[in-house]
């Protein structure tokens, strides 16, 4: 079990929706649990995410669904869920005020600490470039969709954020 999955349910689910959204951690981490959840608890498999900035990325969150359904129940054993509540934050900050996200640099320094514990130093780095290149192997390799969840204006931008070799023909 990683350090991520030992220090709480909140650490190890705001790392997997980073991952899986491919959205910004900071932009993960103040989501709120209507993002995730319908008033009555049951998942949203899909939703779209508006960022601050006006931007919108349609997020696929029944890859998650087992830990998302956890999730829950680790938020209700906590006294903490209450979807209908536009303001309660998903992942919230449990030694300050529960109105508060868990901010960016305690994350930060949990993942961290669990990328040193498995030998992936600058796991916290790399979580929006994991899921990219996922989304990318997954839909057989469309630079487009890269392109399109990324706002990223050309081909060359979206594969080097990924890493692949740009070839120009």
């Amino acid at each position: 079990m990683s350090l991520l999955q030992d220090q709480s349910a909140e650490y190890f689910v705001a790392f997997l929706a980073g991952i899986k959204s491919v959205l910004p951690m900071e932009e993960v981490l103040n989501l709120k649990q209507q993002d995730f959840y319908f008033d009555d608890g049951e998942v949203k498999l899909f939703n779209k995410i508006t960022n601050e900035d006006g931007r919108t990325t349609m997020v696929y969150w029944g890859a998650m669904l087992d830990e998302l359904n956890m999730y829950r129940e680790w938020l209700e054993a906590h006294d903490l869920f209450d979807a209908c509540k536009t303001t309660a934050n998903m992942f919230p900050e449990l030694e300050a005020s529960r109105n508060q996200p868990l901010s960016f640099k305690k994350f930060d320094e949990i993942v961290a600490k669990t990328g040193d514990q498995i030998g992936a130093p600058f796991c916290a780095d790399c979580a929006q470039r994991i899921g990219a290149y996922e989304l990318y192997q997954q839909t057989n390799q469309s630079v487009e969709a890269l392109m399109t969840v990324l706002d990223l204006p050309c081909e060359e931008n979206a594969l080097d954020f990924i890493g692949e070799e740009v070839t120009l023909l």
